[in-house]
């Protein structure tokens, strides 16, 4: 089995994503969002397949933009790794 600790699937980033984690099937893949869409994007991308799991951060000017509170709906999700407030 391999775990990819850090990836980043995003659909800014592949058109094949079907196909990416399809071949990765019996493999873990943790995989990162940095802002709230991309966040919301790996946890919508966490439920629809079984080996993804999810790793969120913000980025660093985000934690002068307000967004605080946004992020404790996330913490909810059950299959997040990795909070980085």
């Amino acid at each position: 089995m391999i775990i990819d600790t850090h990836c980043h699937i995003e659909k800014k980033y592949y058109d094949n994503i079907d196909e990416i984690v399809n071949k990765m099937e019996g493999n873990i893949l943790i995989t990162s969002g940095v802002d709230y869409a991309s966040n919301l994007e790996v946890i919508n991308l966490c439920e629809k397949y079984d080996n993804l799991i999810s790793s969120m951060s913000r980025k660093y000017s985000a934690m002068f933009d307000n967004e605080f509170g946004i992020y404790d709906d996330f913490l909810q999700e059950a299959k997040i790794a990795f909070y980085n407030a």
